[in-house]
């Protein structure tokens, strides 16, 4: 029996359990989620933290049951590790699909790389739980622990790719290069550069002026620090930057961009911009109140000069 269980054990290695293992050293996840820096509403913050915990305490039933050698405890611990795993990927997949649905019909190609992301989520969760079908039919603690690690960790895997997925998301209409772009083992959240800003019609909200807080004539450059569907509260504002700057917002192609400025001209924005040591903020620049490429701002005033 033993024999005919490390036969099976192996054949699932190598069918499902690949990818956290890299040159033997395996790839610490879960801690490294919060890096990735996704905007939650306050009570989803609350979801997380829950979750968050819910995770360590199951970790330590799982200590516990391995210990005394308790088979029932054991995969009641799991149970709660899986129900924490899929608590997780369920709010990553609601947001996906929220944000999914104020986007435009037409997304860059850099957007939708997206559905490849969670496609490959869902076939991890659906590998996940074969293997927690075939822990069920193991024997002895320690095959069973086995297995069910192995199932979580492919559970680790959906959550980084659905929310790397949705990171991509949030960050549109900027369309960045990320640090896991090329190598999968790179757990930094954090872009890299920014490519390129997607250019799209300017959207009214009723209600909404557009230009708020920019001059109605000639050219200034703002620095934008954050973009959302949803407005973001004053608490997330403050987390995103706390500096003593004011600012605003203008509601554009459904999307509440937060905003520093605005500044006469392009030095004076990097400048400031240059100051604030943050990441995932560029310039921005409007004309007679209407959003212009920064290039094209800079030649106009290249030539009133």
């Amino acid at each position: 029996m033993p024999i005919k269980i490390s036969i099976r054990l192996f054949l699932i290695s190598m069918l499902f359990f690949v990818q956290p293992y890299i040159y033997g050293i395996q790839i610490d996840i879960w801690p490294n989620l919060k890096q990735l820096n996704l905007q939650f509403s306050d009570d989803d913050n609350i979801t997380r933290n829950r979750i968050e915990q819910q995770k360590i305490d199951a970790g330590n039933q799982i200590a516990l049951a391995v210990e005394e050698l308790d088979r029932n405890a054991l995969e009641e611990a799991f149970n709660e590790l899986f129900s924490a795993s899929s608590g997780l990927f369920d709010l990553y997949d609601k947001y996906c699909r929220s944000t999914l649905d104020k986007l435009p019909e037409t997304l860059p190609d850099e957007v939708n790389r997206v559905a490849e992301l969670e496609r490959h989520a869902r076939e991890n969760m659906e590998k996940a739980e074969v293997l927690r079908m075939e822990a069920g039919k193991a024997e002895g603690i320690e095959k069973i622990e086995q297995i069910y690690r192995m199932a979580f960790d492919l559970e680790l895997l959906a959550l980084l790719k659905k929310g790397r997925g949705l990171r991509i998301y949030q960050d549109y209409p900027v369309i960045y290069a990320y640090p896991w772009d090329n190598d999968f083992t790179n757990m930094n959240g954090s872009p890299e550069k920014a490519i390129r800003l997607v250019e799209i019609k300017e959207h009214k909200e009723p209600g909404d002026k557009p230009g708020r807080e920019l001059t109605d004539e000639g050219i200034c450059f703002i620095i934008q620090i954050a973009a959302h569907t949803d407005k973001i509260t004053e608490s997330g504002l403050k987390a995103i930057y706390n500096g003593d700057i004011k600012i605003s917002f203008i509601y554009e192609d459904n999307l509440y961009k937060y905003y520093l400025g605005p500044y006469n001209s392009f030095d004076e924005a990097e400048r400031v911009m240059k100051s604030l040591n943050m990441e995932n903020v560029f310039i921005a620049a409007y004309y007679d109140g209407r959003r212009i490429g920064v290039r094209e701002a800079r030649a106009r005033q290249a030539q009133q000069d």
